[in-house]
């Protein structure tokens, strides 16, 4: 099997979806690309169109053991698919990655991306702990 023509099955493996209880959904990244990316994207529209319209949403977003994505692409793909996001509940999105220069950066750039409903925060990797409860809060 080749990505050419089976892309959309590579693709679900560039990011991995599961759950953590019943109301956290977690993204967890097999891969640093832009099929990655893709992929992630697609995951978080799947889950806002599976949850009803007043369930609060709660994503934790796994990059700790790949590293950082494509900033620009991610960058792009995420305004594009996060204001959307629109429900009376807040949704929260936790993102655990590793201690780099680089995402700090991308924590500056994922604030731009919140609103009144939309919260999204920045752990390490060794806080998964706490981004769970952060998000079960």
């Amino acid at each position: 099997m080749d990505i050419a023509n089976h892309p959309t099955v590579f693709a679900r493996h560039a990011c991995l979806r599961s759950r953590i209880g019943g109301d956290v959904h977690v993204l967890t990244y097999t891969e640093a690309s832009t099929t990655a990316v893709d992929a992630l994207v697609t995951h978080l529209q799947a889950i806002h169109t599976e949850t009803q319209y007043d369930t609060p949403r709660r994503i934790l977003v796994d990059s700790s053991s790949v590293g950082t994505q494509p900033v620009n692409y991610k960058m792009d793909r995420l305004r594009n698919v996060l204001p959307g996001v629109n429900t009376p509940h807040a949704t929260r999105i936790a993102v655990l990655h590793t201690n780099s220069v680089m995402m700090r950066i991308v924590r500056v750039l994922l604030s731009t991306l919140t609103h009144n409903n939309l919260h999204i925060r920045v752990f390490y990797q060794h806080e998964r702990t706490a981004a769970i409860a952060w998000l079960q809060a």
